[in-house]
């Protein structure tokens, strides 16, 4: 038969057990709680972000024909503004009222698909057409296998367009 000190040992080391478990599963809750509120917080962000931009689309033109495609050109422009109202993307797309003031001269990047790759093409306005449409001519480009681009003009949408920019990032060719 134990002796009561060895008795009181096990019962102090029993409760010091109960007491570390309780105290981790009780941090453990309250970590969870902290993500789900940080989740849910985030959701309503992302919620709040892609309403805005369904709010701000506009529909392409039934007529695209003049807009870059695979057959003719070897790639096509990625509708952002469709993109981002499911997967709204990291920085913030420019909202309508800035595209629509954009003019001749003034610096735009649009993402380009050749079905395999999408890749960024800095093109600058040269003019501005009917229906939120707008023609430029590509004055740089992400990577030199796309050095066959530069120069080439296209027609785009205001819905292709992923960042009004100030200059052609440092690096580029151009």
């Amino acid at each position: 038969m134990p002796t009561p000190v060895i008795l009181l040992n096990i019962v102090w080391i029993g409760g010091l057990i109960v007491w570390a478990v309780w105290y981790y599963r009780r941090e453990q809750a309250r970590e969870k709680a902290e993500d789900e509120a940080k989740t849910a917080a985030i959701s309503a962000k992302l919620q709040k972000q892609m309403k805005s931009y369904e709010k701000q689309y506009i529909p392409l033109p039934a007529d695209q024909s003049a807009f870059p495609d695979y057959d003719g050109d070897g790639f096509i422009l990625i509708d952002m503004a469709e993109a981002a109202m499911y997967h709204p993307p990291n920085d913030p797309l420019p909202v309508l009222g800035a595209k629509r003031a954009l003019a001749a001269g003034d610096l735009v990047r649009v993402l380009m698909s050749d079905g395999h790759l999408s890749e960024d093409l800095w093109v600058e306005i040269i003019d501005k057409r009917p229906e939120d449409c707008f023609a430029g001519r590509i004055h740089a480009v992400e990577f030199v296998r796309l050095n066959r681009l530069l120069g080439r003009e296209i027609v785009f949408h205001a819905n292709h367009i992923r960042e009004i920019v100030q200059s052609p990032p440092d690096g580029a060719p151009h």
